[in-house]
């Protein structure tokens, strides 16, 4: 069953206020919740166990830490996409690789230290497959998180 309790309801909410930079994190939200640190961990562990949450983290602001990144897109013949697909996956600086209707079908982010580091992996990228990687950098971001009525 997929159904979530309400407790579990509100753990999602208050992780999606964000996570204060504490010792214990999970014992300030318990504490607001009047649970146990350990309550919300299992809540967590048992959400991931039934698919409800893929994962739950930081969201880093790399331009804000000195890094660049940029959304990248490829056409990608049908009988090379897995193969594509897991050679671009690995690269250390990609977040999100996404396979999509119509043309380009793949897509990905990637992060990297500097536009150098950040050009030669998508040149290798593009001379390991013989495919033409579109790089499509950000110039300007209009939104930053999203939070769900749960």
């Amino acid at each position: 069953m997929n159904e979530m309790s309400i407790l579990e309801q509100k753990v999602l909410k208050e992780l999606q206020k964000g996570i204060e930079p504490v010792t214990h994190p999970y014992r300030t939200i318990a504490e607001k919740l009047n649970c146990t640190e350990n309550d919300i961990i299992k809540i967590l562990d048992d959400l991931m166990q039934r698919g409800l949450v893929r994962k739950y983290g930081a969201i880093i602001a790399p331009k804000k830490l000195g890094y660049v990144s940029t959304l990248a897109a490829m056409e990608v013949p049908e009988a090379k996409i897995e193969e594509v697909g897991q050679m671009v996956n690995s690269f250390h600086g990609v977040t999100h690789n996404y396979l999509r209707d119509g043309e380009p079908n793949l897509w990905f982010t990637m992060i990297e230290k500097n536009d150098a580091a950040l050009d030669n992996n998508l040149s290798q990228i593009n001379d390991r497959t013989g495919l033409e990687v579109i790089k499509l950098p950000a110039r300007k971001t209009y939104k930053i998180g999203v939070k769900f009525d749960i």
